[in-house]
């Protein structure tokens, strides 16, 4: 099974199909149009933007960091990085979008 941040980032690309596209995902199915947003595995980076095309292959299934985003599209993954990183700023993590999203949504590393 995926791991979900408690409070996902949603892009209107996906609107009103969050909750079965989670179960789809959740059952290992995959989705044409979407992207997901990330934790980055490398410690270099603070997010990925993975389609969910990728989790056909078995070892990124199992090794998919926390997701904290869902986007419809590339373009709209890479617009919500940067409200995450709006969000961030507002607050005392400034930067650090990988702290912001451990405090504010609850979110495990």
């Amino acid at each position: 099974m995926l791991h979900w941040s408690s409070e996902l980032y949603i892009g209107e690309g996906i609107g009103g199909k969050m909750k079965e596209l989670r179960r789809d995902l959740d059952e290992g199915k995959t989705a044409e149009n979407a992207w997901l947003i990330t934790l980055s595995t490398n410690r270099s980076n603070q997010l990925d933007i993975v389609h969910t095309l990728f989790l056909r292959q078995p070892w990124i299934r199992k090794s998919l960091p926390m997701i904290v985003g869902v986007a419809g599209s590339k373009k709209e993954a890479m617009n919500m990085v940067m409200n995450i990183l709006t969000d961030s700023l507002k607050t005392h993590c400034g930067t650090d979008m990988r702290a912001y999203l451990v405090e504010k949504h609850h979110t495990v590393m």
